[in-house]
């Protein structure tokens, strides 16, 4: 038997691959035109994005809000950089930081980048649009944190109404949207009662 550590046929064959294939892959990068160059450095870009944003959104999920909070910053800044300001990814990211602040307890700032993102996505993709009825859906609950009862239910009616044409009443999607208009009905009387 061979020692541990010596190397089998197909632990050389692997590396042997490996190898032959980042040869190929350098000989194509210097034989690129420029034009293939900058191609291959955008999709290089826009994977680090995607991470960062994945990156951001389990560093919300876990509780981890400073961190979360520094890297949407850096994703917003960077989408709106690669790709401009009502881009349907630069629009996620804001959304992700609004998502975030609102958690923070930062209401003031999570409801303008509520607001940003909700209205750059209506005038882009269309009011129906499942992109715009989430952000509809993000703006209620920030209004509703905010105790902005009369305006969070018009607009979470304005979304799940917009689920039902788009989806229909037994998607997912739709019924979440009742649940969640249903909530903000109950938190808006129990917020008019106490006020009597």
């Amino acid at each position: 038997p061979l020692p541990p550590s010596t190397p089998t046929f197909s632990m050389l064959s692997k590396r042997s691959s490996i190898a032959i294939r980042t040869a190929v892959a350098c000989r194509q990068m210097s034989a690129a035109s420029p034009v293939q160059l900058q191609q291959y450095r955008k999709t290089a870009s826009d994977r680090l994005l995607d991470h960062m944003a994945k990156v951001a959104a389990k560093a919300h999920a876990k509780g981890e809000l400073e961190q979360s909070t520094e890297l949407y910053e850096h994703l917003v800044s960077a989408r709106r950089q690669r790709h401009g300001d009502i881009h349907p990814l630069t629009l996620q990211a804001i959304c992700g930081l609004s998502h975030v602040h609102k958690d923070r307890g930062d209401l003031e700032l999570a409801e303008v980048l509520a607001r940003e993102a909700t209205s750059a996505t209506v005038e882009t993709l269309g009011s129906k649009h499942p992109d715009a009825l989430r952000q509809l859906s993000n703006l209620a609950a920030v209004l509703t944190r905010q105790n902005k009862f009369d305006e969070a239910e018009a607009t979470a009616r304005d979304a799940l109404d917009g689920y039902r044409v788009v989806l229909g009443d037994g998607h997912a999607d739709t019924e979440q949207a009742k649940s969640e208009h249903g909530w903000i009905v109950l938190m808006a009387q129990s917020g008019k009662q106490s006020h009597t």
